[in-house]
């Protein structure tokens, strides 16, 4: 982290090098997912794909509500 020459109050963030290969290790385990999840999908129709991908964010988003509920009742 570096202060802006310019603005004095920004900072510049860059990734380490340790950080660059993590990330290039992410995104090749992306690359793979997403090749993964092509081919299971490939029988599917457009329709059906759409449905997976709504029911998909239903259910985080109901995850996401559970887990925030929990950590209410924790506190």
């Amino acid at each position: 982290r570096t202060a802006n020459p310019k603005d004095r109050r920004q900072s510049i963030v860059r990734l380490t090098d340790a950080g660059k290969e993590l990330c290039r290790r992410h995104q090749a385990a992306d690359r793979r997912n997403y090749g993964y999840i092509s081919q299971w999908l490939d029988g599917f129709s457009d329709e059906e794909v759409s449905l997976v991908l709504r029911y998909e964010a239903r259910m985080r988003d109901l995850f996401e509500s559970l887990n925030k509920d929990i950590g209410e009742r924790l506190l």
